[in-house]
């Protein structure tokens, strides 16, 4: 979705992009996903949900930008409604090469670990997407789902190791 956007963007500026690609399917369902188009302060633009129009005032994705075509995937906050959200985003350059700004995908963390099954992983489970950072992007144990817990990344991925060779089952997103 990112890069489609990206390169609708790239093509018809932001007034165009957004309604272009949804006119043709081509953006995830509003009910999961919101897609916003942000210029290089951070102010949306344009976005697949206009009750969303504002910005993206502390988004860490913001604070340096960077002009590669690499996938960032933000710290975990809470939205309006007070659940956990996920941001994902691709640089947009303007036509002389310079940051123009980012399109951001924001998802409900909880999306990313629905598929806990208390009958494979117990009430006392673990499902969980955890960044080389340290940091939970969301974490469901039972029917609690939580994000932004920071462990250290080498220990876990330690234990992991430690417990595979034991032929153990360790699931780690």
């Amino acid at each position: 979705t990112l890069k489609v956007v990206k390169y609708a963007y790239q093509r018809h500026g932001h007034q165009v992009a957004l309604p272009e690609l949804r006119a043709r399917s081509l953006l995830p369902p509003d009910l999961l996903f919101m897609v916003s188009i942000a210029d290089r302060n951070g102010n949306i633009v344009a976005t697949s949900r206009p009750s969303d129009i504002g910005r993206f005032p502390d988004l860490e994705i913001f604070q340096s930008p960077v002009l590669d075509d690499s996938l960032s995937v933000g710290l975990p906050r809470r939205s309006p409604d007070g659940e956990w959200e996920l941001h994902f985003s691709r640089s947009l350059n303007a036509p002389d090469g310079t940051f123009a700004g980012r399109v951001v995908v924001g998802v409900d963390a909880a999306f990313f670990v629905s598929g806990y099954e208390a009958s494979k992983l117990g009430a006392n489970g673990v499902l969980a997407l955890l960044g080389s950072d340290g940091v939970f992007r969301a974490r469901r144990t039972g029917e609690q789902v939580s994000a932004g817990r920071s462990v250290d990344f080498a220990a876990v991925v330690a234990d992991e190791a430690e417990v595979a060779q034991r032929e153990e089952a360790v699931i780690i997103a």
